[in-house]
């Protein structure tokens, strides 16, 4: 189908889904929110395909030039995210602390 048919279909889906949930009993007013939400959940949308896409790249990228470094430290930033642009003085206190961890063998790198 191509996108428009798409749409038309799923803007008839979405009303019928309305009238049951106006008329429907509580089992089916519950199914249908539980469809939407897995429905909302598991359908990407194209944002999150091009972010996921520039987020490969980006790893790629680094990667790349990661192998090319004398000296490479990754800290885990488990909670951090693309969009966290304000909380760069957090990541980079946390990548100074990774290098103080590591500073004696990072001296010893240097020396040879």
């Amino acid at each position: 189908k191509n996108i428009c048919e798409r749409n038309a279909a799923l803007k008839e889906i979405e009303k019928e889904e309305e009238n049951v949930i106006k008329q429907g009993s509580l089992d089916e007013k519950i199914g249908i929110h539980l469809t939407r939400f897995f429905r909302k959940v598991f359908t990407p949308n194209i944002f999150d395909v091009i972010m996921t896409s520039m987020q490969a790249m980006e790893y790629s990228i680094a990667e790349i030039n990661c192998r090319r470094a004398n000296v490479s430290l990754h800290p885990v930033l488990s909670d951090a995210a693309s969009t966290d642009f304000h909380l760069v003085k957090k990541f980079v206190k946390i990548g100074e602390e990774e290098a103080i961890r590591y500073i004696d063998k990072i001296r010893e790198l240097i020396r040879k």
